[in-house]
């Protein structure tokens, strides 16, 4: 099968006429990567996805409330994803596989290290072993080239305080960065922020969402679409309240609160799956 970008639709045509059916309509091979499955309306960048068959008539072309329902399928397993990275944050930090001041208290990971892709982190830049038990799926972990990681519509990114408590990015790769700035030790012990925004925004999800230490999960306003692929990520204070200190040591956003990126990010209810 091969894939083309006509007219921002990407369409997928029979290469041999062994792959369409006697009915003369498209054999739709099924995806193999379960991370895309929710967002299988929609193309690898969030296009609209249409089949060809070999006489050239279009099928099955997505409605716009199958894309809709697709957009919140990846929002809701975005959601998902970031509160299993809180929750595998605490384990890792109580844990102390990372401990560089060696007071006795762990520090937070990136996701190469929680997923134990990439070897924990030491001084200066150092990597020892990856963790021995996983923390997280790997699919969490998998990085393009900004060092963000990709899964089903959404890109995620973690980010640890330097010693001014300035978000300090994962490497590209995955994992602790090897060249300066480095998380600081102490501050590392105490603070994080996780943030999960689409791929492209209005095609494979509407909302931008932000984790941190405190495990409560923001969400942008749907009609807010600044955050979309790897080339507009969220900086670490974007969703911290604009009142306060603009760094990840800063408070989040109360009911009305402008967020140090001037968007409006709201709790997340537990209803919002």
């Amino acid at each position: 099968m091969e894939q083309y970008v006509i007219a921002g639709a990407v369409v997928v045509c029979a290469a041999v006429v062994g792959v369409v059916s006697s009915g003369g309509h498209p054999y739709q091979a099924p995806d193999l990567d379960p991370s895309t499955a929710a967002s299988s309306a929609l193309g690898p960048t969030g296009s609209r996805r249409v089949s060809i068959s070999v006489d050239g008539a279009p099928a099955a072309v997505p409605t716009p409330s199958e894309e809709a329902a697709a957009r919140r399928a990846n929002e809701a397993e975005a959601i998902a994803v970031l509160r299993r990275i809180a929750a595998a944050q605490a384990d890792f930090q109580a844990s102390a596989a990372v401990d560089l001041d060696g007071d006795g208290n762990g520090e937070f990971g990136y996701l190469g290290e929680l997923c134990g892709t990439i070897g924990l982190r030491g001084s200066d830049g150092a990597r020892g072993a990856a963790l021995g038990e996983p923390l997280l799926d790997p699919y969490a972990c998998v990085p393009t080239s900004s060092g963000n990681a990709r899964h089903q519509g959404y890109l995620f990114a973690v980010q640890l305080p330097d010693d001014e408590a300035r978000g300090v990015p994962e490497a590209v790769g995955g994992g602790a960065p090897t060249i300066a700035p480095f998380p600081d030790a102490d501050l590392a012990e105490r603070y994080w922020c996780a943030y999960a925004w689409p791929i492209a925004a209005g095609s494979t999800g509407d909302r931008a969402f932000f984790v941190d230490h405190d495990g409560v999960v923001l969400a942008t306003d749907p009609l807010q679409r600044r955050y979309s692929g790897d080339a507009s990520a969220p900086r670490a204070e974007s969703a911290l309240d604009a009142r306060f200190r603009h760094d990840l040591s800063g408070a989040l956003p109360g009911p009305l609160a402008v967020s140090v990126d001037g968007l409006t990010w709201t709790r997340v209810d537990d209803s919002d799956r």
